[in-house]
């Protein structure tokens, strides 16, 4: 994917992901604007990042989010 032609036609963007030592390949779609470092679009949600948001917006009270991350497992 390091190849000249893939370069210079944009078709993959080489991302810094957290948690990731290395910069990783993301394809570009065509007709959207190219992924780039930083953008929420080219990140993935780590493990629970938008849990509680995602919860409120389903009706879930503050009290029964908070008995969920008490409760076993």
């Amino acid at each position: 994917m390091r190849q000249r032609h893939v370069e210079e036609s944009g078709a993959v963007a080489w991302l810094q992901h957290p948690h990731v030592p290395q910069a990783m390949p993301l394809p570009n779609l065509i007709g959207l604007p190219p992924f780039r470092d930083g953008d929420a679009r080219g990140v993935a949600p780590a493990l629970g990042e938008h849990s509680e948001a995602i919860l409120r917006e389903h009706g879930y009270s503050e009290e029964e989010i908070a008995a969920l991350y008490t409760s076993p497992r």
